[in-house]
């Protein structure tokens, strides 16, 4: 009520004692229904920084409450201090729930019985004395049983009739005396499913065989602690204290009630001050007052706290919070990692906490509203390096990156030919490099040598300490965006969730990181290779090449170089693996800028970098091949031929990338007519 009150005070509907159950974002089942819930609720008479009540404090509120309970004036409650200091000491506290229309006195007998107490009537007032016999101290109490007997009797006190024994002695058949109790309780470690606790006595089962108790439903008790504790008290009554003894007293013992303590003498029992204690005070028909009496075996009445364990095994908390995420490391990454056609960022992420299990990716383009844009399982390798990796050679057999993981993974070594072929692929600071062998150095720490650097035309250069470092595996999360976002800021919230999916957090107390959209450019490989292939057939002359070894080559551009430049661009016809043996050919149709036509030529390989085109910005039409007929007949193979040029004329390629997928290799070795224009 007090959340409506402050928040909703239209919707405070004035239910006293009536919880409120609500959720702004509720998960319904299958069936687009509620789930099924169990609920812990606090009562008011909860013992502090424990789950159980004090049977001392709500026992008297049953006793004394006008609506819930009995409503007894409260002058007919005696003080209770007592029972509530031995309840707390012995541990013996409930948690009892009436859901159900029953007789008050069914319940209170049922709780006394389970707490090893008893309640009499002393002086118009309710008494409940417990049946300890010995101090014990419990949840920063201690209790201090009263064992002094108020009266000695002898055959002085004995009233009987002429022929009867002053004391009669009743002994409780061995059928009765049951040597194995049983309690069955809700254990609130096995989510409140019921269990049964045992409390055999062994030496009485060995020399008398079973003799079990019935189940005592004690659904007050949901710790199975406490069960077998108040299970242990009451065989122990059942099966020890089985003599009775009956005898009247005069008048003058008028003050004497039910659970004190005296004792007797009587020589025909052979009884010499034999503790004993009142169970039933009563005025027989002649006007004496009748007594029964039992046995007070000292330590009967009390029992250690055996240790016990819960049936129910392993129970995991599914709802165990996952903790947020470490700091992510966010990165463009080199164009030579995406598919042709497609922009985006990468990142590593991961979680500090035992029970993360991954987390969900939401992306905003302006910080307030976001949506759900990937969800990744299980940590990223991400870290930092510790020294720092000095610029190196491509196979770098000479410096070793060291780098502590941020959470709890591992690096695992490789061997040379996964290292050679990037199974190992890493990202340092902008760099790509892989890793043959990887050296422990303490929690998280790790030393990698036989570093291949500069992967995938990435730039080799030195990284200090401190560079972030990515391990590119499944674990990478990857967010792909279009062109028209190039440039933009976008955030990012990782919402983790448990082990078990569950858990998950609030995405509003989640922490946003910013991450601005800007590919990495990585210039492609220059054509390696090139030779003049066959002799020189004015007006055209065949060039070769071998193809880079990463297929990112949308077209090449021929240069003619006089006084003016001009050229045409082709696109690749084929897409060559890295050892394929194939060679590229082509044909260009080469003029002079003064008209003339030369009959030589020197071919020369020249790399630049030219801009990176979009899949929208690269929409101009590029020329195809000229018709089959007007192509010359294919061509064999043939060694390089180098010839003599002019100062004035040469012949350079230039290569240019795109983001468009390459075609799929064709087989054969193709010649193709390239025109090449010039002006005075």
């Amino acid at each position: 009520m007090g959340f409506l009150q402050t928040r909703h005070p239209a919707e405070a509907i004035a239910y006293s004692d009536t919880a409120y159950v609500f959720s702004s974002r509720y998960l319904l089942n299958d069936n687009a229904g509620v789930q099924n819930h169990t609920f812990e609720v606090d009562g008011r008479y909860q013992v502090p920084g424990l789950p159980d009540a004090n049977p001392g404090d709500f026992l008297p509120g049953l006793l004394l409450d006008p609506l819930d309970g009995i409503g007894f004036t409260p002058a007919w409650v005696a003080d209770m201090s007592n029972y509530r200091n031995y309840c707390l000491a012995e541990n013996l506290l409930l948690s009892p729930v009436l859901d159900e229309q029953s007789p008050a006195n069914e319940a209170i007998a049922r709780w006394l019985q389970l707490t090893n107490s008893e309640m009499v009537w002393s002086a118009g007032q309710l008494k409940v004395i417990p049946y300890g016999d010995q101090a014990v101290t419990g949840n920063g109490v201690t209790w201090f049983p009263n064992i002094t007997p108020v009266a000695d009797l002898t055959d002085d006190d004995f009233l009987s009739e002429d022929g009867e024994p002053p004391v009669s002695l009743k002994i409780k058949s061995q059928a009765d005396s049951y040597n194995e109790v049983s309690l069955e309780i809700l254990d609130r470690d096995h989510e409140y499913n019921t269990d049964v606790v045992r409390a055999p006595d062994q030496a009485a089962i060995e020399q008398f065989g079973s003799k079990p108790m019935d189940t005592i439903k004690a659904y007050e008790i949901c710790n199975i602690a406490i069960g077998a504790h108040a299970a242990q008290l009451l065989v122990q009554r059942k099966l020890y204290v089985r003599n009775e003894y009956e005898f009247s007293l005069g008048w003058q013992h008028v003050l004497l009630e039910p659970m004190d303590l005296v004792t007797i003498t009587e020589p025909g029992l052979n009884l010499h001050q034999r503790l004993v204690r009142l169970i039933s005070v009563e005025e027989d028909e002649l006007g004496k007052l009748a007594i029964v009496a039992e046995d007070a075996l000292l330590g009967v009445g009390s029992a250690p706290n055996y240790p016990v364990q819960s049936k129910s095994g392993y129970q995991g908390n599914q709802n165990v919070a996952p903790g947020p995420v470490l700091a992510p490391i966010m990165f463009n990454p080199p164009e030579s990692l995406l598919p042709a056609g497609t922009l985006q960022i990468w990142g590593g992420v991961a979680g500090v906490g035992e029970a993360w299990g991954g987390c969900e990716i939401w992306i905003s383009a302006d910080g307030d509203s976001y949506r759900l844009a990937e969800t990744i399982y299980g940590r990223a390798r991400m870290g930092q390096l510790t020294t720092t990796l000095a610029a190196g050679s491509d196979p770098d057999a000479v410096n070793t990156l060291s780098v502590q993981l941020a959470a709890a993974t591992e690096l695992a070594a490789a061997t040379t030919a996964e290292a050679d072929s990037g199974a190992t692929l890493c990202w340092v600071a902008g760099e790509l490099l892989s890793y043959r062998d990887a050296v422990l150095t303490g929690v998280g720490g790790y030393e990698l040598s036989y570093l291949r650097r500069g992967r995938l035309s990435t730039a080799i250069s030195s990284h200090s300490a401190g560079s972030p470092f990515v391990r590119l595996d499944d674990a990478v999360w990857k967010y792909s965006y279009t062109s028209d976002q190039v440039g933009k800021t976008v955030w990012v919230k990782f919402r983790s969730f448990n082990v078990f999916g569950r858990a998950f957090e609030d995405l509003a107390d989640v922490t946003a990181y910013s991450v601005t959209l800007s590919p990495a450019r990585v210039a492609p490989d220059s054509a390696q290779n090139l030779a003049l292939v066959g002799a020189f057939e004015a007006p055209y002359f065949t060039v070769s090449w071998w193809p880079e070894t990463v297929p990112r080559i949308a077209w090449y551009v021929f240069v003619t170089r006089a006084v003016m430049p001009s050229c045409e661009r082709w696109r690749p016809p084929a897409r060559h693996s890295p050892t394929s043996v194939k060679m590229r050919w082509w044909m260009a149709r080469s003029f002079a800028a003064i008209g003339w036509r030369s009959s030589s030529a020197t071919l020369q390989a020249r790399h630049s970098w030219c801009r990176c085109w979009s899949p929208i910005r690269r929409r101009r039409p590029l020329r195809e091949p000229p018709p089959r007929s007007l192509a010359p007949p294919r061509m064999s193979a043939a060694p390089p031929v180098q010839l003599q040029t002019p100062p004035a004329m040469c012949l350079c390629i230039r290569q240019r990338r795109t983001l468009i997928r390459q075609p799929q290799e064709r087989s054969g070795i193709k010649a193709y007519h390239a025109p090449a224009r010039s002006r005075d």
